[in-house]
């Protein structure tokens, strides 16, 4: 009887006592949940959200917060960015990172692939070098329901491969927030896979605990929505949170302005909880301004022989302080081919016989 009662307090021990040591093994790099969101000025100020940012612009990078938000995209889309890592009080005083990006939409879903370069050997920032290739598949079940699976791998200072999950429910209201027009709600599980864990220094100051990055089996939660539209201004926000493998709590929070649909003015907020306890956050909120303009194409030229007579392109830059006198300056520009279809679709019953 002794022996079971033993064995059964030897057992509540282990249950209890593992989850406690699992919390207390928990050490990526700083920044280093943020790996892929950094090297886009699209992702580093307010719209790196699960739900699609403030005012629901996506972008190739964002298929890595959520696979299912290019879902909705109508037009091809191709991005490309580069991000600045300055840290000027530093022997080892400057990294980068850059990527490029499509969004390709078809008749049986939404495409999307990713080229993305990390090379940051910053000594507060140790996130070493990697090369990540991603794509992702995106789909509108219904009018409110978008799903979407993608696929990534990598290579560097370590290698990485593995698989991320999600989808967005896009409800025509909230009841209780009837303030909140056009509201959005994200869920996404990404990092199911094998992470980059290189040689390197953890947040907790070690550098033979390093945990991988970002984390395994990370869930995401976000919803956003538009605040107010009126004539050549609108307003909207974003709240996010996720839990790097269960381990820890991070927080996001993004404005965006939209002036005369051209000009748009983001700014973010992130609180890291695990980086707060071991000294490592940055308290600095980030911010970034995007122009929009439209351009039309000659009828002899590639891109009007392929319908896209008319097309768009957003010019971005961000700032944001990453910690310890680390300061990202980023830009990059997103081509929209073509226009969107806001024709409603014309419905004829018996053809054109009378």
């Amino acid at each position: 009887m002794n022996l079971k009662k033993n064995g059964a307090l030897k057992t509540a021990l282990f249950l209890l006592f593992v989850p406690i040591a699992a919390v207390f093994a928990y050490n990526p790099p700083p920044a280093g949940e943020s790996l892929y969101s950094f090297s886009s000025p699209f992702m580093l100020s307010a719209e790196s959200s699960a739900a699609g940012g403030a005012l629901s612009a996506v972008h190739p990078g964002h298929v890595s917060v959520n696979p299912a938000l290019p879902a909705a995209e109508q037009r091809a889309v191709i991005d490309a960015a580069y991000t600045a890592l300055i840290a000027p009080d530093r022997n080892k005083n400057y990294g980068q990172a850059a990527n490029i990006g499509t969004i390709i939409p078809s008749r049986y879903g939404v495409f999307t692939g990713v080229l993305q370069g990390v090379f940051v050997p910053l000594e507060d920032m140790p996130l070493k070098d990697s090369f990540t290739v991603r794509a992702a598949y995106a789909k509108d079940i219904t009018d409110w329901l978008h799903v979407g699976v993608g696929l990534y791998g990598g290579f560097g200072s370590d290698w990485s491969v593995g698989a991320d999950v999600g989808f967005v429910y896009l409800p025509e209201k909230i009841r209780w927030l009837p303030f909140i027009k056009k509201p959005r709600l994200g869920v996404s599980l990404t990092g199911m896979g094998k992470n980059y864990k290189p040689e390197t220094t953890g947040i907790n100051g070690l550098s033979d605990k390093i945990t991988s990055f970002p984390s395994m089996f990370t869930p995401h939660a976000g919803f956003s929505g538009t605040l107010f539209e009126v004539k050549h201004f609108a307003g909207g926000f974003s709240t996010d949170l996720s839990f790097p493998f269960f381990q820890n709590l991070v927080f996001d929070a993004g404005l965006q302005f939209l002036i005369a649909d051209m000009i748009c003015l983001s700014t973010g907020w992130q609180f890291n909880l695990r980086e707060t306890l071991a000294k490592t956050a940055s308290w600095y909120p980030s911010v970034s301004l995007s122009v929009k303009f439209g351009f039309t194409t000659k009828d002899e030229s590639v891109l009007s022989k392929k319908g896209w007579k008319q097309s768009e392109m957003i010019v971005s830059g961000a700032y944001r302080p990453m910690r310890k006198n680390i300061h990202a300056v980023s830009g990059g520009a997103a081509l929209y081919l073509g226009m969107k279809d806001t024709a409603a679709p014309e419905i004829i019953l018996w053809g054109n016989d009378e």
